[in-house]
């Protein structure tokens, strides 16, 4: 079998790959009422069929097919602009202050960032066999009042951090929260100063 074949046969994988699963997502979604995730590898496919492509001598406005037809590929660079802005919104790069603390097998980190948004990562440390969740994540915007710090999830949920002593702070909840979810009553400490 001649090198193009076999590169454009494995190129064509991936976007019919994201096709089918796409087609199935869709139609589970609008006519079953069901959710599913489609599976889009994006760039390989249109990449690897560009080189069989390329050794065929086919070369112009030809290789620019893939990449048109391949709707993992449209959807990762649809998305990318906002996946980008999303990371870099609490990128480290960005990031005004931290606040850690930790109550039984909960560890919790809160970072500030200058775009206004916070990240809060909270883990259990489990024994390796132990059952039950490990680590989760949230983002969300806030504020500072005066001495005190109001955190708004992105899924509504609102927590404010009263100062109990210099560089220390506790977490107040005013409405009940799933425990997983919850940090209430935690005590934080500010363990890196604003430094923009």
């Amino acid at each position: 079998m001649p090198a193009f074949n076999l590169f454009m046969i494995i190129g064509a994988i991936f976007p019919l790959l994201s096709f089918i699963t796409g087609a199935i997502a869709f139609i589970e979604k609008n006519f079953i009422g069901k959710r599913s995730s489609p599976v889009f590898i994006p760039v390989i496919g249109p990449v690897l069929f560009d080189i069989g492509l390329a050794v065929e001598g086919k070369t112009g406005w030809l290789m620019l097919l893939p990449w048109l037809l391949d709707i993992g590929t449209l959807a990762f660079f649809y998305m990318a602009p906002s996946l980008i802005k999303e990371w870099w919104q609490t990128s480290v790069l960005t990031q005004l202050a931290v606040f850690q603390g930790s109550k039984d097998i909960q560890e919790v980190i809160i970072s500030l960032h200058s775009s206004g948004r916070y990240h809060l990562r909270k883990k259990w440390n489990r024994q390796p066999d132990e059952p039950g969740i490990n680590a989760l994540s949230e983002a969300g915007n806030y504020e500072s009042e005066q001495d005190r710090y109001i955190f708004i999830s992105d899924s509504g949920l609102k927590r404010i951090l009263n100062p109990i002593k210099e560089g220390f702070y506790k977490v107040e909840e005013p409405v009940e929260i799933n425990e997983n979810l919850s940090i209430r009553d935690f005590i934080l400490e500010k363990i890196s100063a604003d430094f923009w």
